[in-house]
């Protein structure tokens, strides 16, 4: 891992941020439009990121949240992706504009 990485993880923990393995596509989903909203690209409609995950063997979805005693335990960003054998794969990812700072 890269050092801004290591560094990134620090500044989220210090925030408070917790990540998690989730099946809730639903919050992922509505993160991924702000986020494609604000970037500028387009997403597939909900069903493709539904069929990944529940049909995709080794497919996962990891949300981040603020701890409860910060805000809201509301996801603030989402990652969807696969890992293999030895291999795991980023596909997807997403972030609530608003807490971007939180990292």
């Amino acid at each position: 891992m890269k050092p801004k990485g290591r560094y990134n993880i620090r500044v989220a923990e210090k925030h408070g941020v917790e990540v998690s393995e989730s099946k809730d596509i639903d919050a992922f989903y509505n993160i991924l439009k702000e986020t494609s909203s604000r970037d500028g690209f387009t997403i597939h409609p909900k069903s493709h990121y539904e069929s990944f995950l529940d049909s995709l063997e080794g497919s996962f979805l990891l949300l981040a949240s603020l701890t409860p005693n910060t805000l809201s335990h509301t996801p603030i960003a989402g990652l969807l992706g696969v890992i293999t054998s030895d291999l795991g794969i980023y596909y997807y990812g997403a972030s609530k504009s608003a807490q971007r700072a939180k990292m």
